[in-house]
């Protein structure tokens, strides 16, 4: 149940609920030319992964439009992808939010100790800009979170300042030593806003820590890819990203251990004046993900039937 708009730039699904999308071109290297992965997502929605034939960006195309993510998020992230309506005890201890976060607070305790100031972009539930003030006291932990169930959370239950919204409505000109952003950057639809808004409020000396998936780890699911997923990077290719925006990358790795599964780390600093021109595809690295991807299978409509069932027990519950 798609449809295209006269101008081809946009398609509409209907599985399991409206959902708009767009066409667009890769946000590393601007090309157009890509071979498709998979013609579904985890949750069974008609996304199409495709992976630049220039440079091996792997990322969604049509992809959703950023009005709808965003009521998306707001009305439907936290139970759509976890069934959850509220913030509870039992939910952080399924979560691990503690153990990850203070896991994150010891691998890069060398960026956070010491400096004055931390951003924390898309915080969560707030467990790792608490373990960092607590771990720093006096320093500056500020938060940024769109979902109100969480900043919520973050306010009454950690005392922790939380602005509610996305970076881009983030009032502040202030600059801080560490900003960090654990699982956000595959979220973002303009990512030169994103790099504009870390040459904003870095510190000349400061660093950006990101986590993300990594396409190029270890998983052998289709959980990787879903709808929110709009670009699923490996080492290589966030480092491109990184390259081509200006940054230079002082670390990049694997993250597989019990909390982690197939995620990637990467640590980097402003380099103005520098840029990468023309980022190219490693052949071995895309076979192994094209190779991966193959072997996922047709199991699209169990995923829909289940997120049918899902969104009618979720209208029920509302």
């Amino acid at each position: 149940m798609n449809s295209v708009s006269p101008n081809g730039q946009h398609s509409r699904s209907y599985l399991p609920f409206p959902l708009e999308m767009e066409k667009c071109t890769c946000a590393v290297c601007s090309g157009n030319d890509t071979r498709t992965l998979l013609t579904f997502d985890a949750f069974g929605f008609p996304t199409r992964t495709v992976e630049c034939q220039k440079c091996g960006l792997v990322y969604v195309n049509p992809r959703p439009t950023r009005s709808y993510m965003e009521n998306f998020y707001r009305k439907w992230f936290r139970f759509f992808y976890e069934g959850r309506l509220k913030i509870d005890e039992d939910y952080i201890r399924d979560k691990k939010w503690r153990e990850w976060d203070a896991s994150r607070a010891k691998r890069y305790s060398a960026h956070l100790s010491g400096v004055k100031s931390v951003l924390d972009i898309g915080c969560g539930a707030g467990y790792f800009a608490a373990q960092v003030k607590a771990e720093n006291p006096g320093n500056t932990v500020v938060g940024i979170e769109p979902d109100s169930m969480m900043v919520q959370h973050c306010r009454e239950k950690l005392k922790l300042d939380v602005h509610e919204g996305f970076f881009e409505t983030y009032p502040s000109k202030e600059r801080f030593d560490t900003i960090t952003a654990f699982h956000v950057i595959e979220h973002l639809f303009d990512l030169g806003n994103f790099f504009q808004f870390l040459r904003d409020h870095l510190q000349d000396n400061g660093v950006v820590i990101i986590e993300t998936p990594n396409v190029g780890g270890s998983w052998n699911q289709i959980g990787l890819f879903h709808i929110a997923h709009l670009y699923t990077f490996s080492p290589r290719t966030i480092t491109n990203l990184f390259a081509v925006n200006g940054f230079e990358v002082v670390e990049v790795g694997p993250l597989e251990n019990d909390l982690d599964n197939s995620n990637l780390y990467l640590i980097a600093r402003m380099m103005p004046g520098a840029k990468l021109d023309s980022p190219t595809r490693d052949l071995e690295e895309s076979a192994r993900i094209a190779e991966k991807c193959s072997s996922l299978g047709n199991i699209r409509a169990i995923r829909v039937m289940r997120n049918w069932a899902k969104m009618g027990y979720f209208a029920v519950r509302r």
